[in-house]
Order: structure tokens, then sequence, then C-alpha cells
């Protein structure tokens, strides 16, 4: 197989989420398929940077988190307050009403 054949071949089975990958390696000229593979290496390695794995501790934290938060209403006026309610029959120990006020 010629060796822009097997570039082409990468390309094409790569998902959408390498879609601008797929649309700079395949600008003239194109790469030998060995540069094509570190280039990808290298792409992965900044996706990876860029969007981080969740571990399941972080994502059960995240969980319990907001499953805490669930009685609470957070609302916000025009002169810069953030208003935070519990709904009625909340055991948590938070103030009922709590005020945070902005400095403009």
């Amino acid at each position: 197989m010629e060796d822009q054949q097997k570039v082409f071949s990468l390309l094409k089975g790569l998902g959408n989420d390498y879609d601008s990958f797929i649309i700079s390696m395949l600008k003239p000229p194109v790469p030998l398929y060995n540069d094509t593979i570190q280039l990808l290496q290298s792409y992965e390695n900044m996706k990876s940077l860029h969007n981080p794995i969740i571990s399941i501790d972080e994502h059960a934290a995240f969980l319990a988190q907001n499953k805490n938060n669930s009685g609470k209403s957070f609302t916000n006026n025009r002169q810069g307050q953030i208003l935070s309610t519990q709904k009625a029959g909340d055991s948590h120990k938070w103030d009922k009403n709590l005020k945070i006020h902005l400095n403009k």
C-alpha cells in the first residue's frame, strides 16, 4: 500500500472528534505515514491536557455535592445580590436566607 494511501486510510478511520486534525493533515503536501502517526500522538497528548479524565472518585464527589445542594435555589436580583433559600422541610444547617453583596 502506498504511503499516502495509508495516511488517507488512517484519517478516514478517525472519528468526528478529530475533524480539525484531519483537515490540517489533508492540506498539501500530505505528510508521510510515520510523520502522521507522530502528529496524531502529539494531538492526542494536547487533547488529554485540555480535557482531563475525571476519575470515579471525583465524579462521585460531584454527584454527592449536587445531591446536598439539591434543596437550595439561587436567584439574582438587579442590585447584584445573590439570594439562597431552602425548600421547606430541609434539615440542612444553612441559614434560610443568605445574601452575598457583590461590590461593583
